[in-house]
């Protein structure tokens, strides 16, 4: 009814699920009543429940009220049958288990409403096989379906296996309660009841001395399942002497305990060994179990003799000998000990197996080796100064047995040899400055390590006016550099004492001389007067320098082939005036006179003596300043050799030659030739082709004058232009 209602004309429709969309639904409405009815059956497992619209229309488009909504519930009815989840159930229980110890656990489900009677379920036994010892062994939870013990006596030895029949039913009623049946299989798991027992009290075995093999074997006995924890054995080594010389393990499969070797056995040592062997399951056993304790077997083990081989002390014997060793003194002892206990002992004797060298000789019986050669440390045979020699023991057993070992000899080094420099002689240019480079010294030595490098060099302390021009500075064990202090060196060569010690103990010092010559050098660092003479080539001619120093040095050396000749002829003692120059001052320069035994082979050979002195380029020369001299502070001039008596004269010179001719007339052992030098091939000649063809010009083209030039170069030449100037 409605006050919405005009003419009393209402009809009545329905939708949502179960009505529309799709196939016609279990529910209709009647238009003109609106009483809604079911038109095929409901499955409430299929839908329990049902939401619909209900409309009052007072025309097809017309609403009377709102639309109410109506939910239609589906009651249920005990249509389905309880159902276990598996038809089968399988468990697990140890044996001697406790009452209500869990075994498994069974489930079912019933499609029914769970809160009706209809899916109410209830869990049973129906039956138990076996029924012993007692047919009630188990019992089942009616609400969760759990199994559990009932009663203790689970015996695996009597039964491993029972089976249960199971049921379900719902709680409908009786007339109309439905139910299902499963099945459960339970096996009883063994438990440590039984103890294991060796079927024998003791046990003799014996071995070998000196075998590694499986001594024997102890049968265990185990009432238990076989392969179960509780039936695998454990043995173990129990009252053992006090030498570890035995193990046992178990055999997995078999059971039985395994004796073996940890290391062979000696005779000599022990020649019977006891000891016990306790047997014992991994498993603990369960509470209850009627044990009576661990099993345990006495082991006897008797050794057997054999012959040994005897052994060195030390198979590899190392010794130190000096390099000097004398022949036939002792070098090592051999020594051997032999393991076997016989009475009366066996005898060992020594014997040298491999001597590369051939250096020694070895006693037998005492093993005393000596040697019978020097002992060379330059051999191809040894190895970091290590002499190895192969040596071997044999005893007199039967059979003999031997052994061998090495000798290891040493060869120690002495400090033989001093260090010494690898050259004496370097240039350098006269210009020096902080950054550059000083001469790279360095030094060798004959010894080996540890007596050779590193070496130490010093400026010799007996010249400390050495350290007023140079300075030494040590670049690594082998190599030094000599370097002037800045400022300019004078030219010429300069000889500087260097000491020289190694590392030996005590080490070896030794004095060594480092010629220097210092020169003035061009832009490419060489000597310039030398860089000349490298760049010259035929028709460009020599310079003044070089055709001045030519010029002079066949003078000199002329005047000194004359010197010498003379003095050759001359048996009687020289004249008392002679003695003025034996005694000239350091800085005289004829005490500098070198004699040569061949001339060499001409401008072009540049290897029989250093031409470097005859390059001067000008007139004016730096002498060689003993070691030390510091030219910084006192420069020197080139003088002519000044006599201790006084300033020197051209007279001198003259009474000097006079007095040699007349000593070498009066020698009547002097040869016929005595002014004659007889020199090999001198070669094929130089750039400058003969001397007699040299020719200088001046800057303007015009031919030089010698005569003026020589004057030019000071008193020193006034000799050589009055000899070879022209009459004026």
């Amino acid at each position: 009814m409605s006050d919405k209602e005009v003419q009393g004309n209402i009809t009545y429709s329905i939708e949502g699920a179960g009505v529309d969309p799709g196939p016609i639904g279990p529910f209709s409405i009647r238009r003109n009543t609106g009483k809604i009815f079911v038109e095929k059956p409901l499955d409430r497992e299929e839908r329990d429940c049902y939401q619909v619209k209900v409309y009052a229309l007072e025309s097809p488009e017309a609403l009377v009220e709102d639309s109410i909504e109506i939910s239609i519930v589906v009651l249920d009815i005990n249509d389905n049958c309880p159902i276990f989840s598996q038809p089968i159930y399988n468990g697990n229980v140890t044996e001697n288990a406790e009452p209500g110890t869990f075994v498994m656990s069974t489930t079912a489900h019933d499609a029914d409403d769970p809160n009706t009677p209809n899916g109410d379920l209830r869990y049973s036994i129906v039956k138990q096989q076996p029924g012993i010892p007692s047919p009630d062994l188990f019992s089942i939870d009616q609400f969760s379906g759990d199994v559990r013990t009932l009663i203790s006596g689970l015996d695996r030895e009597l039964m491993s296996c029972y089976t249960l029949i199971l049921q379900v039913v719902d709680m409908a009623g009786d007339s109309n309660s439905l139910s299902h049946t499963a099945t459960a299989s339970i096996v009883v798991q063994d438990a440590n009841d039984n103890e294991p027992r060796f079927t024998r009290d003791s046990l003799e075995l014996s071995v070998m001395e000196g075998n590694m093999v499986e001594l024997g074997r102890l049968t265990v006995l185990d009432a238990d399942m076989h392969g179960s924890s509780a039936w695998q054995a454990h043995c173990t080594l129990t009252e053992m002497d006090t030498h570890s010389f035995f193990s046992v393990d178990t055999d997995p499969e078999s059971n039985e305990c395994v004796i073996g070797l940890v290391q062979p056995l000696d005779f000599e040592s022990a020649q019977t060994h006891i000891f016990k062997i306790t047997v014992t399951n991994d498993e603990p056993p369960v509470s209850g179990a009627a044990l009576t304790g661990a099993s345990s077997t006495i082991i006897t083990v008797r050794v057997q003799d054999r012959n040994e081989p005897p052994a060195f002390l030390n198979e590899s014997l190392h010794i130190s000998v000096n390099e000097h060793h004398p022949i036939g003194h002792t070098v090592a002892f051999l020594t051997a000990i032999d393991p076997d206990c016989t009475n009366p002992p066996q005898q060992l004797k020594y014997f040298l197996l491999h001597d590369p060298e051939g250096w020694l000789d070895v006693e037998s019986v005492s093993g005393r080796v000596r040697s019978r050669h020097q002992l060379d440390k330059h051999s191809t045979s040894l190895q970091n100064s290590t002499y190895a020699v192969l040596i071997t023991v044999q005893d007199d057993g039967n059979p003999p047995l031997s052994a061998t070992g090495t000798l290891h000899i040493e060869l120690q080094e002495e400090n033989d040899f001093a260090p010494r420099l690898v050259t004496h002689a370097s240039t350098l240019c006269g210009e020096q400055s902080d950054e550059a480079t000083g001469v790279i010294v360095s030094a060798t030595d004959d010894d080996l390590h540890p007596h050779g490098a590193p070496f130490t060099f010093r400026l010799h302390p007996n010249w400390p006016e050495l350290a007023l021009n140079w300075s030494l500075i040590r670049l690594n064990g082998t190599h030094a550099e000599v370097k002037p202090h800045s400022g300019r060196v004078p030219d010429g060569t300069h000889s500087i004492m260097l000491q020289l010690s190694d590392s030996g103990q005590p080490p070896r010092l030794s004095v060594d001389i480092l010629n220097v010559t210092a020169c003035e050098c061009d832009i490419t660092g060489l000597c310039a007067q030398h860089a000349a003479m490298l760049r010259s080539t035929p028709g460009l001619g020599l310079s003044w320098a070089a055709l001045i120093a030519i010029i002079v040095s066949v003078l000199l050396f002329g005047l000194l082939v004359v010197v010498k000749a003379v003095t050759m002829r001359r048996c009687t003692r020289p004249h008392p005036d002679i003695v003025l120059i034996h005694r000239a001052s350091s800085n005289d320069l004829r005490e500098n006179a070198v004699n040569y035994d061949e001339q060499g082979g001409g401008e072009q050979d540049q290897d029989a003596f250093d031409v470097t002195a005859l390059r001067v380029p000008s007139c004016t020369m730096t002498p060689v300043a003993p070691p030390g001299t510091p030219w910084l502070q006192r420069p020197y001039q080139l003088q002519t050799g000044k006599p201790a008596g006084g300033p020197f004269r051209l007279e001198d010179m003259g009474n000097f030659i006079n007095q040699s001719i007349d000593m070498a007339d009066r020698d009547a052992f002097a040869p016929p030739f005595d002014s004659y030098l007889l020199y090999d091939f001198e070669g094929i000649g130089s750039l400058a082709s003969s001397l007699s063809s040299l020719k200088a010009f001046n800057d303007d083209g015009s031919e030089a004058d010698y005569e003026q030039m020589l004057k030019r170069c000071g008193p020193q030449f006034h000799r050589v232009t009055n000899l070879f100037g022209s009459d004026e």
